[in-house]
């Protein structure tokens, strides 16, 4: 990550949205399939406040960068809370397990996307920190797709399987929550996210810029 003040502080900013906005995408999923439980408890909001927590949205980035030497920030908001008792039908829970992730997907291809047309028309240089944060705004938010779909509890890749195979998983994935943040600290002290970054965010975001340089940058 650039080490200049306002890219830092920047991209902590985009950060802390990017996982905002996918949690509210959870409670509004939940929300259209019958479950309010999202926006009774006042987690439908923009407002980050009531979706941070201290562990997952301040402590884990803050060990992120530390542990891969500022090249990776991550992190997590407080999950909000959904009923599977009131989803209809209760398979839907796979699809607002889904959204958060989904909505990563699309922040990620947005900020290439802009990145592209700032240049283009001369609203950034290539080298200007707005550039350089929405290149990082790109590969944050793949890489919290990337993140998020690890079948670790309580990330959405374990309900994602939990929903497809509730018989066969539920129990164990059960039994792993409550030591899933040890679980993740132990990921970022192996160097095990380096290699999850390498295989999946990192060549997405190259490729994705690449293709947008092509399409839009250089254009004409």
């Amino acid at each position: 990550m650039p080490g200049d003040p306002f890219t830092l502080v920047a991209t902590l900013v985009v950060l802390v949205y990017s996982i905002v906005l996918h949690e509210v995408a959870h409670g509004r999923v939940a929300k259209a399939f019958g479950d309010p439980t999202a926006e009774e408890a006042g987690r439908l909001t923009l407002n980050p406040i009531p979706h941070l927590d201290p562990m997952l949205s301040l402590a884990l980035p803050a060990v992120s960068l530390w542990a891969s030497n500022g090249a990776i920030a991550f992190g997590s908001a407080r999950p909000v809370p959904v009923n599977p008792l009131r989803l209809r039908p209760p398979s839907a829970g796979i699809l607002v397990a889904a959204a958060g992730p989904a909505t990563n997907v699309a922040l990620g291809l947005g900020a290439g996307l802009l990145w592209g047309v700032f240049l283009r028309t001369g609203v950034f240089d290539p080298g200007d920190a707005g550039t350089r944060v929405l290149r990082q705004a790109t590969a944050m938010n793949f890489f919290l797709v990337a993140f998020n779909l690890l079948p670790i509890p309580p990330l959405d890749g374990s309900r994602v399987l939990g929903g497809l195979f509730p018989r066969t998983l539920g129990r164990v994935l059960g039994a792993l929550e409550p030591y899933g943040f040890l679980i993740l600290v132990a990921l970022m002290f192996s160097r095990a996210f380096d290699g999850v970054f390498a295989a999946t965010a990192g060549p997405a975001t190259t490729g994705w810029l690449r293709l947008v340089e092509r399409t839009i940058v250089r254009a004409g």
